[in-house]
Parts: structure tokens; C-alpha cells; sequence
């Protein structure tokens, strides 16, 4: 094993890549999206940092948050584009707590 990992499992984090866990309870770990590491893929590299952020506000990630929001702007999102993904994405948590708390079934009408 090399004594320093690739641009991707630094990316990735290595101790995802080396261990297989987040090292980081509360978000604050989460994986970086580096074109650079060579993990672009399917999904645009704008949907994965809104993924990342929303991550990191389920988690209340503090640092965490503050940098994706930094990301996420130097993308080209604005103030008021991401109130609107964190009120989504706060509206999405607790409506999915309340469903749990009331044990319904997602799939009856």
C-alpha cells in the first residue's frame, strides 16, 4: 500500500477507501465531488454538492454546511436558490419524521 492514496480515494476520503466507514458521525467528513478525482459520472457535479449540502443540513453539519453553500455558489446558486433547497430540504425531514412518529404507510392514499 502506497504511504499517500490517489487524488480520488483522497477525495473519496480515505477513511472510506482504507476502512469502508465515514469517519465523521455528524457529516462533517462528507466525500468531496473534485472533478479532478476523476468521480464526475452520471450525475453533474451541481446535483451531487446539492446532495452533499442537503446531507450535511440533515446532519447539522455546521462547517460542513457553510463550505457546500460556498460550493454550491461559486456553481452559480443564489442566496435565495439556496434558502430554497435548505427550506426543501427542511420540509422533506420533517414530514418524513412526522410520517415515521405516525407509522403511516407511504404507498396508501
Amino acid at each position: 500500500m502506497p504511504l499517500r492514496g490517489s487524488e480520488r480515494e483522497e477525495a473519496l476520503g480515505m477513511d472510506f477507501t482504507y476502512h469502508g466507514e465515514e469517519a465523521y458521525a455528524t457529516g462533517e467528513g462528507a466525500i468531496l465531488v473534485t472533478p479532478e478525482a476523476g468521480i464526475e459520472g452520471e450525475v453533474s457535479r451541481l446535483n451531487k454538492e446539492l446532495v452533499a449540502y442537503a446531507t450535511s443540513v440533515v446532519n447539522d453539519g455546521k462547517l460542513s454546511i457553510l463550505y457546500r453553500a460556498e460550493v454550491l455558489r461559486s456553481l452559480g446558486l443564489t442566496n435565495e436558490q439556496l434558502f430554497e433547497v435548505t427550506t426543501v430540504v427542511s420540509i422533506f425531514v420533517k414530514n418524513a419524521a412526522f410520517t415515521t412518529a405516525l407509522q403511516l404507510d407511504p404507498t396508501s392514499t
